[in-house]
């Protein structure tokens, strides 16, 4: 960042969010029509595991489709590196350690953990006049018990947090029970019956329902319930989805149609069954005739798994196969390295995003909110916080330069280890005392990692992580690391402190 006496503390970030607050006004002419808008979050989706990043050993023609069509993101970030909270803040606009559940994941029986009256995708889309659907893993929680009540109106859930609908699976596929939620209710319930969970392992069966959910089937379910949400919106009303895949998580079960598919084993099978589902959602909105008119983002909850038990996993299978699947980044989901945030994200809009274009800005999923509020010139009001989300519209339409355009980017490690990246450089915390994981989390294991001490790296020049520069620019360590206290403190990134620079 350059250092100017005016563009410092808040002046620096009134100036900023000044020009934010602008681009709606460019972002889309007067009069002309709200752009659909579809958000795919795939389920630990690695760096590299895309033909378009360099994958080799998988083909994904579709998903390649919209980075040609498209703007292809090199330096995007979940918010953690695991899912539920790296999903909290792409729905709200704030990092998920403000609330209580700092680190860790959410159980697949957790109460709704969207604060009630939050603003949401859902619910802002929603003011603007949008039809709001939610298709597939949801994993934010629901009810508002300690544990979910499956024989009980399942609410409340996405559909308090402004979807008009919502089919899909509580959290990953295959926690128990083994069903299907459809707004409030189980699918398939048998008349009589309570659902009851026979065990922890996904090869128990559910009692309840006349067809438990099958993991090989259920990520074709899902796109099929996508491309039937496009295909049943109204001509007269602009639709939001936000498309969750299960693809390509644990338990690694590809349907039978991609099975040997790719030349990495069933790991890679089941990327290629993701991009068939990509393009069962792009089929659908060109058959409706909408695809011009709509604003696509592709991308991932955290980076690839590449760990597993004694290695003997569907992924440890890929890297022996030659696959990268989170590319020269190190380690992945659950740890603090660039392999456990850095995710792909792929934005496409014809006629509003340039064609074949690629960015290095520094972005996070967290920033969503912000941007698709300036694409449809949304204004937020004061109670309206999205309090870590910067619009990175300028960047999408190709109006803004290699200047950074938003505040340092931070992601948080499953076992709660904090990363800040601010231009070319990346400090991790060291923390004199870890959050305990919360009770309904099991005891800490080897693969999550425990990176817990001072680093620095210069990701310019070494992307792979592999030399700590702690010694060499402790200068940098205690730049971040104020940075970061700073906006925990502050409870909010909207104005930073950036006085000192690189």
């Amino acid at each position: 960042m350059i250092k100017t006496p005016w563009m410092s503390g808040w002046n620096r970030a009134a100036w900023l969010c000044a020009c934010m607050s602008l681009t709606g006004f460019f972002g889309r002419a007067s009069g002309a029509p709200l752009p659909n808008i579809v958000v795919i979050l795939a389920d630990d989706l690695g760096y590299g595991d895309l033909s378009c990043y360099g994958a080799k050993k998988i083909s994904t023609p579709n998903i390649d489709r919209l980075a040609k069509d498209g703007m292809r993101f090199t330096d995007a970030h979940a918010p953690a590196s695991v899912c539920s909270p790296s999903r909290y803040a792409l729905m709200t606009g704030r990092y998920d350690w403000r609330t209580s559940e700092q680190c860790g994941v959410l159980m697949e029986d957790a109460p709704l953990h969207i604060e009630p009256g939050r603003l949401t995708l859902a619910s802002m889309l929603r003011k603007c006049g949008y039809r709001t659907g939610c298709i597939g893993k949801w994993h934010l929680g629901i009810g508002m018990n300690p544990k979910t009540d499956w024989n009980a109106p399942l609410a409340p859930g996405p559909l308090e947090v402004g979807f008009d609908c919502f089919f899909g699976l509580p959290a990953n596929h295959e926690n128990q029970p083994l069903i299907y939620i459809e707004n409030h209710e189980v699918v398939d319930r048998v008349p009589g019956e309570k659902i009851e969970i026979t065990g922890r392992s996904a090869d128990d069966m559910t009692k309840g329902v006349t067809k438990p959910r099958v993991n090989e089937e259920c990520g074709l379910v899902l796109a099929d319930k996508a491309a039937a949400f496009i295909e049943g919106a109204s001509a007269d009303k602009p639709f939001f989805l936000y498309y969750a895949p299960i693809e390509p998580h644990n338990p690694i079960t590809p349907n039978e149609r991609f099975q040997g598919t790719s030349q990495c084993g069933p790991y890679g099978d089941f990327v290629q069954q993701l991009d068939h589902d990509v393009g069962v959602v792009i089929g659908a909105l060109e058959r409706k005739g909408v695809f011009d008119n709509t604003l696509i983002i592709l991308t991932s909850d955290n980076g690839g798994l590449v760990y597993g038990p004694d290695g003997q996993t569907p992924q440890s299978l890929a890297l022996r196969m030659g696959h990268k699947i989170n590319g020269e980044l190190r380690e992945g989901k659950h740890r603090v390295y660039e392999g456990g945030s850095r995710v792909p994200l792929i934005a496409c809009w014809p006629g509003h995003i340039p064609a074949g274009t690629e960015s290095a800005q520094v972005i996070s999923l967290v920033d969503l909110i912000a941007t698709f509020a300036d694409a449809v010139n949304y204004r937020f009001d004061d109670r309206e916080l999205v309090e870590d989300s910067f619009s990175v519209l300028p960047v999408l339409l190709g109006q803004h330069n290699d200047t950074p355009i938003r505040a340092p980017v931070i992601s948080v490690s499953t076992l709660g280890i904090f990363s800040i990246r601010d231009g070319d450089f990346k400090a991790v915390e060291e923390r004199d005392r870890l959050p305990a994981i919360t009770k309904h989390m099991p005891k800490p294991i080897e693969w999550w990692g425990s990176d817990n001490r001072k680093q620095v790296y210069n990701l310019k020049n070494d992307l792979s992580e592999r030399q700590n520069l702690m010694a060499e620019r402790p200068d940098v360590y205690e730049r971040l690391t104020a940075i970061l206290t700073e906006l925990r403190r502050d409870g909010s990134s909207k104005a930073f402190d950036a006085t000192v620079a690189p």
